[in-house]
């Protein structure tokens, strides 16, 4: 099955190289990663690119401040890559893939959905009926979860629906 992912501009960006892989961009900090696929949808290969500038860490809230510096080089950066690329964007659709050390890839069902899936004797029969009705809902529409860093829910076309 292919999934169909388009650009969305800010956690991550849609393409297609110059070589005719598609390919999905965005920032994991400390890292650039571009996720490159063949033309027919399977997974190539990820490439790294370290971040020149680091934003810095916010403890107290537990979050990377990123200031007009850090964001010009970054763009820079990303810039830089697309063009080295051939990049251009444009949706693309690919095949079910998971990058566990990143937290980056596409599957099926939400994680709710999956640990119901997972372990249904762990739940009412009330709240069995109402999830296997909202797990038809969800295959009946051709949602997805695109996964970079947190769960996007994904319509068949390849638009973020929630996160």
């Amino acid at each position: 099955m292919t999934y169909t992912l388009q650009d969305n501009g800010v956690r991550y960006w849609t393409g297609i190289a110059e070589d005719g892989g598609q390919v999905i961009m965005g920032l994991s900090i400390p890292n650039i990663l571009a996720y490159v696929f063949s033309p027919e949808g399977n997974y190539v290969q990820k490439r790294v690119v370290k971040l020149s500038i680091l934003p810095s860490w916010d403890a107290s809230r537990s979050v990377y401040r990123t200031d007009a510096n850090f964001l010009k080089s970054a763009e820079e950066q990303i810039a830089a890559i697309r063009l080295e690329m051939g990049f251009a964007p444009h949706s693309v659709r690919i095949r079910e893939f998971y990058d566990e050390e990143e937290d980056v890839g596409i599957k099926e069902l939400p994680s709710d959905f999956e640990e119901y899936v997972r372990n249904p004797s762990r739940y009412s029969a009330e709240n069995r009926a109402s999830l296997d009705a909202a797990i038809r809902e969800w295959n009946d529409k051709g949602l997805f979860v695109f996964v970079w860093g947190e769960e996007l829910w994904m319509s068949q076309d390849g638009e973020v629906l929630s996160s």
